[in-house]
């Protein structure tokens, strides 16, 4: 079963990834779930428990705690038997693993949110979705976009996030429509519970692509590359 566990990002180098230290892992059924059984139309679906696991970088060897429930799911029966399998969900991770890849030259400040909506993520995605918009400010403030900007009567007032974005708009429309939905989603993590954690992968989706291009330029130095090599229709200049 340890061997199946998904490879999360190391929060600590960023490039390796956090694998589970066999033998680690501690489960054990809740009060409640104890208390169920007792009941005549009690089920084997019914169980839940609690799990902790210690989580290892395979480049840095960072540690990682990993805590959730577990649930039992794929119920079978046949003349053997009842045979399940165990759902695994994580709850909390410490320190916070990042949910998305972030680049090497990527900001502090902007890193430290991200790590921040990834701890909230597991729990909570309408406040993760929050910290994702604070991702964006401290964003903009990297790559200093203005915060403030005169009004008709000569006074500067403060300008709104979606202000700046547009700002950035004008200089890289393809980064600039990246986080201009990313905050669209942030907005509706503010005011509205029902957002889903599928709607903040969306988020965390974009945002891994933005700073990719901000601080990597991989799409773009690959599109330079391909127009060079078309215009020479053989290998491109070095």
């Amino acid at each position: 079963m340890w061997r199946d566990w998904p490879a999360w990002h190391c929060p600590a180098c960023s490039e390796g990834a956090l694998g589970l230290v066999k033998d680690t892992i501690r489960q054990e059924e809740t009060a409640a779930s104890k208390r169920a059984r007792s009941d005549d139309d009690w089920r084997p679906w019914e169980v839940s428990e609690q799990f902790s696991a210690l989580l290892r970088c395979s480049r840095c060897k960072e540690p990682v705690f990993i805590v959730g429930a577990v649930s039992v799911t794929d119920l079978r029966d046949d003349e053997h038997g009842w045979y399940t399998a165990e759902v695994f969900a994580p709850s909390f991770f410490q320190p916070p693993s990042p949910v998305i890849r972030l680049p090497r030259k990527c900001p502090d400040t902007v890193k430290s949110e991200v790590l921040a909506a990834s701890g909230l993520y597991w729990s909570s995605p309408p406040s993760a979705a929050n910290r994702i918009r604070a991702a964006l400010e401290r964003l903009m403030d990297a790559l200093d976009v203005a915060k403030k900007a005169k009004n008709k009567k000569g006074k500067f007032d403060a300008l709104s996030l979606h202000a700046r974005i547009e700002r950035f708009h004008q200089k890289n429309a393809e980064v600039g429509g990246l986080l201009l939905a990313i905050k669209w989603l942030g907005n509706s993590g503010s005011h509205s519970s029902d957002l889903t954690s599928n709607d903040v992968l969306d988020a965390f989706e974009l945002l891994e692509h933005a700073l990719e291009e901000v601080y990597e330029s991989k799409a773009t130095r690959l599109k330079m590359l391909s127009a060079s090599i078309n215009k020479k229709k053989g290998p491109a200049k070095r």
